[in-house]
């Protein structure tokens, strides 16, 4: 859509050097909940048919406004505030999520922007929100470690019920910084030793047995065509798990199942992977640092 089209739906536009920028005047202003401001207009970047929100700040990283089928500016004002209205749902949801996790979150009040660190020692996790209800890794910090920044792909918090499945997920996607050029700190040579399953088993017997609302919280460290990932499992029911497998460019996988269900790790990690059961080692807890 061209500048005439935009004008003649009654956006003011500008043609910046760089490419075109409309501005839309609401008839019915949004209204920032934090900073208790009225949002009259927004400025957007044109890109075919496409309006890409970019100031204010309440309003940058909301997703595009399609072009396609509008013929007037109210339907643009509709998708602008329905989109808006959702990214304010999202904060809450996200925010109880975080809370619940043990993290205390912080929103920005002029970009309603959500973050939160998570403390996993030596890594401090810094996780940031985007305006499309995800999180992802701004931040990884490590004694003696230069920061990694925006690592990974976004992700949405609900894949991880437990803090220990978002942990496992984020020391994954810093297990080989490709940024670096350096070996990758060994995050679990820092934290308590891990306990294999089989010396539970050993030590309190196959009698053993989980309460109902016990938690359990599974971790398998894999290989395959040399590249490491980590399974990560959580009890959400009775018998019914949600894991995922994620490696350093972040999640590959998710789903949740009955146990009864589940085929094994090297069964879902190869149809996950796209690889051969036997392309894939599970590893020892440790083995992976060696």
């Amino acid at each position: 859509m061209d500048g005439a089209q935009l004008a003649a739906l009654g956006l003011g536009v500008t043609d910046t050097g760089a490419g075109l920028e409309a501005i839309l005047q609401l008839g019915a202003p949004l209204l920032n909940p934090l900073a208790q401001r009225s949002i009259p207009s927004g400025v957007f970047a044109c890109q075919e048919e496409w309006l890409i929100p970019i100031e204010p700040p309440e309003l940058a990283g909301l997703p595009p406004l399609s072009l396609a089928g509008v013929h007037s500016r109210s339907e643009l004002e509709q998708q602008l505030a329905e989109g808006f209205h959702r990214h304010l749902v999202s904060l809450q949801r996200n925010g109880g999520e975080l809370r619940s996790l043990g993290l205390a979150a912080q929103v920005d009040p002029e970009t309603l922007e959500i973050a939160a660190w998570l403390e996993d020692p030596p890594f401090r996790f810094l996780l940031a929100g985007d305006k499309r209800g995800q999180l992802r890794l701004a931040e990884a910090v490590a004694d003696g470690q230069p920061p990694l920044e925006d690592v990974g792909q976004p992700f949405p918090l609900s894949d991880f019920p437990s803090r220990e499945a978002l942990s496992a997920h984020l020391r994954s996607l810093v297990g080989q910084p490709a940024t670096t050029g350096e070996p990758a700190p060994a995050p679990a040579a820092a934290l308590p030793a891990a306990i294999a399953y089989r010396e539970l088993l050993e030590r309190f017997g196959v009698e053993a047995w989980v309460p109902a609302g016990g938690a359990i919280d599974v971790v398998v460290t894999l290989r395959a065509r040399g590249i490491l990932y980590r399974f990560a499992a959580t009890r959400v029911a009775e018998r019914t798990f949600r894991a995922l497998i994620a490696g350093p460019e972040g999640k590959v996988w998710s789903d949740q199942f009955p146990l009864d269900d589940f085929p094994g790790v090297s069964a879902v990690a190869a149809h996950a992977l796209g690889v051969l059961p036997s392309e894939v080692e599970l590893l020892a807890p440790g083995e992976a640092e060696r």
